[in-house]
Parts: C-alpha cells; structure tokens; sequence
C-alpha cells in the first residue's frame, strides 16, 4: 500500500529549502559588510606637518582611528614615548624647532607620523638687559675680568636658565653680529637675590684672548624659553700685553754686581742679581709700572767697602723704559779724614753730589741729575804752547797731566788726537777770556757756553793762563781744570794740601811729589760719574 506525504509537509518542505538558501546567502553578504573587512583609516590632527606656534601656546595633537581593531597609538620625540594614547597637549615652553612624533601599532602593520613643530618667540617677552656689566684688566698680563649682577627677580619674565659672555674684535657687537661673536664662556644662573657674578679670562686658557688687542664684551641672559636678553652697551677694553723689568747692576768702577736683592714692594717681589749683574722681575701687564729699591746691606765686596752700597730707588719705570735697565750702585767709601770727618760727615755720597754741583739749585732749577760725558775715554786735543816767558813747555805739561790722570784711573779716560775739530776737549794757552783765573774749563756746546753739570757736555775747553812762570804750578793748575773737565764742577771744601779739587791749587803737587797729588776721593767721585747713567737723579740714592 502505497504512503503519500501531507501537503503541509511539502510546503513546509518547500519553506525549508528557501530559508536555508537565505541564510547561507544573507550570511555570506553579512561577512563582506562587517567592520573587520572595512578599509583602515587613520587620520592625524594638525594634518599638515610642518606647524608653528606662539611660545608658551598649548596645542593638541590627535589622532583618529576607523577599523584599526587592537591599535596602540604613542606619542614620541625621537626614541622617546612621551605619552600612550589618542591625544598629546605640546606645550610651547622653548623657542626653536622641535620633532613630534606618533606611532600607531597595529597586529600587522606600524604606522609613523612626524610634525616638525616650529616655537616661535617673536613676540612673548624676553629678559631684560643683565644690570651692571663692567669688565676690568685681570691680574695677569693677557687676562680680564667681566662681572656683572643677575635681573631682579620681578623683571624676569620666566626664569633664566644661564648667561652668556662674548667679545668681538672687528665688528660692532649687536643683536644682527651676535652670531659672529666668540662666545667665551656660558655660566649656569644660581637663583638668589642680587647674584654677584665675575669671571676671568687670561690668554693661557681662552686662546680667543689675544694680548694687546681691544674687544668689546657683552653678557647676555637667556631664560628657559631660550630667549636672549638684550646686548645694552658692550664694553671696550684693551688686553695688556707682558713685559718684564731686566737690566744690570754694576758698582762704580763698572764691575757686575752678584746677588743684590731687587725689590718692588713686598716681600715676593723681590729676585737677586746672578753672576753677572743680571735681573729680572715680572711678567708685568704692560700698564703697571713701579720703582725698584735695591737691598745691598747685607753683601761684602771688600775691605775698601764700607757697608757696601749706597742703595737706590728708581723712578717709577714702565712698559715705555729702555730695556735692559742700567743701575750702578756707587760704593760707600771711607774717605780722607782730613776732607770727609770734616765736612761731608764721612759720607761719599754728600762728597759726591756737592762735587757734581747735583745737591744744588743752577740757573734757578733744581740740579739733581747728574749730566756728564756721554761716552769716554774723551778725545783731547792740547795746543802747542810755551809759556809766555818761553821757559817751559806748556803742552808737554798738558799731555803728563793727562797721562797721570789715566793713571790714577787706572783705565784711559783720555786720548789725544791731532785735530782739534775730532776733540771733544780742546787745552788752550791763551791770558784771554779768564779774568782773574789761573785756569778755566767751560763748555762750549754750538759756540754757547754753560757752566759744568748745567748741560750735557758736547765740547769743552780747558783754558790756562799762558803766563804762569811756575811749571810745577801750571802742572797743577792742568790737573785741576781736567778734573773740572771730568765733570767734577764744583770746588771741594777740603784742605788744599789733600784735594786738588779745593778751591785753588795752592801746592799740592809740591806736598805730594812725586806720589800722585790726585785724591782718592776724586778719582773715586770720576769713576762714579763715568758708569753712572746719563741724567741719573742723585736723590735716588739712599744714604742712611
């Protein structure tokens, strides 16, 4: 027997059929429009990439995703993560440029974006200019010293973060030439009421220092925003340059003198003479200057040496003196005790200065420095001459007083020579232009005459009488004129019988021959004059 199906069943079977149909179509078109088959879409706020803003502005920076199942988004500056997140506030705190970036991680991909971020500081405030620059000559030849205060604190607008100390050698310093400045130093700002700030620079460490050249310097401020404070007025300062003083120290016969103590003014400042006279003090800043005082007390140079030296304080000396230094200590000598006991205190020195007329007042100035020859030994010319009874040679006497005065010397202070045009003294026999002298010697400078130790002597003439009839005296009268010509210009007040520099030969030469009628006091006094510096100031010299 035959079963059929209800008809029910076949529709529903029909129904069935299609709704399955459906599902499997409408799950297939369900799959192609869900969100994980969706194209992904990042979007980036600012989107241009380069953006500029005003200092101390807050900008966001933001990112937008669509279809990015499981992203991760940081924001970053170089290597960096500043932030993990869809959104970043920039603050605007420093002037310049900057780099932003954003990274957004997917499971599969990795997506980058920068924006390079101009701070733009035009016009926010800046600090103001750095109160009380000043910059002086440094201790140290090649050095300075720049000092300045910080800003008081209520005129800064944010707080400062350092200074800056530049110079300029051939450019005016300017907020246009900052660029071309040397900077020398930048110094951390300490926070604190009316910081005091000062800072050396010498050439053995900064080599932009470059001794004897002018600069200009300015300090500027910068604060956190890297705002520079204004320039104001740059300083002008020339750098010193070095220089030492050096030079020799000889006593009065010209020997160097070893282990004299040169001083400046303390007790460091001093060095000592070596073996040959030599000294050196310094480096000095070229515009320092001082007067040395030499210590002698303590050196024994012989038995003829009383107390050694006379000591000396220079002039103030400079950059400007001619090196090396000439300084001749004049020794203390003991003298004749029929002439220095008596009337110079046994002092060489009062004997020497009253001698060289150096102690006192000619043509109405004061006559403290010593003029004399200006080389030795002198050239003499002595005119042929007898006397006027035509008894003796005059000229031969002439030329013995000369040869006697070497002797004594001990080293030729005289040479003749045969014309009296290469003479720097010229002995004359003549009864004319000598009044009531026996003798005289003068200078003869251009055809104008000058009494000794007023000028420094270019030509002299010794003048004798012609009509001396005493040969010994004549001789005498030689002697004493050529130790006028020696630049002993004044008389001295010793026993005739003693000096032949007393105010008029009266036989010495009778008491003493034929021992040399030249004293040692004035063949010391010559020495002393020839090796004494040109012009020296005699009150320089210390007699206590």
């Amino acid at each position: 027997m035959a079963i059929s199906r209800p008809a029910w069943s076949w529709h529903l079977g029909g129904w069935g059929a299609l709704a399955l149909f459906c599902v499997i179509v409408l799950g297939s078109c369900s799959r192609s429009t869900s969100p994980e088959d969706q194209p992904l879409r990042i979007t980036y706020n600012p989107a241009e990439e380069d953006v500029v803003i005003p200092l101390d502005a807050v900008v966001a920076f933001r990112v937008s995703l669509e279809n990015a199942p499981g992203a991760v988004v940081e924001f970053c500056r170089g290597d960096s993560v500043l932030v993990t997140g869809m959104e970043y506030f920039y603050e605007g705190r420093r002037v310049g440029e900057d780099v932003l970036c954003v990274i957004v991680s997917l499971p599969d991909a990795t997506y980058r974006k920068e924006w390079r971020i101009t701070v733009d500081g035009e016009n926010a405030q800046r600090p103001p200019v750095v109160p009380d620059q000043a910059v002086v000559l440094g201790p140290t030849p090649g050095s300075i010293i720049v000092s300045w205060t910080q800003p008081p604190p209520t005129s800064v607008p944010r707080p400062l973060a350092h200074y800056t100390v530049a110079i300029t050698y051939d450019t005016t310093l300017t907020e246009a030439t900052w660029e071309e400045a040397i900077v020398l130093e930048r110094i951390d700002h300490v926070p604190g009421p009316a910081i005091g700030y000062a800072r050396t620079y010498d050439d053995d460490i900064y080599e932009e220092i470059i001794p004897g050249e002018e600069i200009r310097v300015s300090v500027r401020a910068e604060d956190e925003a890297g705002l520079l404070s204004p320039i104001g007025n740059p300083k002008r300062i020339r750098i010193s340059t070095a220089y030492s003083l050096q030079g020799y120290i000889r006593d009065d016969v010209g020997r160097p003198l070893h282990g004299i103590i040169v001083d400046y003014g303390c007790d460091t400042c001093r060095t000592a003479t070596d073996v040959n006279g030599w000294f050196e003090l310094g480096p000095f800043r070229d515009v320092d200057s001082f007067a040395l005082t030499t210590l002698s007390r303590d050196v024994n140079s012989g038995p003829d040496i009383i107390d050694a030296y006379y000591d000396i304080q220079t002039d103030t000396l400079g950059v400007d003196e001619l090196q090396p230094i000439e300084i001749t200590l004049i020794s203390r000598w003991g003298m004749d005790p029929d002439c220095g006991s008596q009337l110079y205190g046994d002092d060489f020195l009062t004997y020497l200065m009253h001698i060289t007329r150096t102690d006192q007042t000619i043509s109405g100035r004061p006559n403290q420095n010593l003029l004399k020859w200006e080389s030795y030994p002198l050239l003499v010319y002595v005119h042929d001459a007898l006397n006027d009874a035509q008894t003796f040679a005059m000229d031969s006497l002439a030329v013995e007083a000369l040869r006697m005065w070497n002797e004594k010397m001990g080293e030729d202070y005289f040479v003749q020579v045969d014309q009296p045009t290469a003479a720097d003294i010229e002995i004359i026999f003549t009864n004319e232009g000598l009044g009531l002298n026996h003798g005289l010697a003068q200078i003869v400078n251009d055809g104008v005459i000058y009494r000794i130790n007023q000028v420094i002597p270019h030509k002299m003439e010794v003048l004798i009488r012609s009509s001396l009839n005493n040969p010994r005296y004549a001789h005498e009268v030689l002697l004493h004129e050529i130790g006028h010509a020696l630049c002993l210009g004044n008389h001295s007040n010793c026993d005739a019988l003693v000096h032949l520099m007393c105010v008029s030969p009266a036989g010495i030469i009778n008491a003493h021959w034929p021992d040399s009628p030249i004293n040692d006091d004035e063949a010391r006094a010559v020495s002393a004059i020839r090796y004494l510096p040109q012009a020296m100031p005699m009150d320089r010299f210390i007699s206590e």
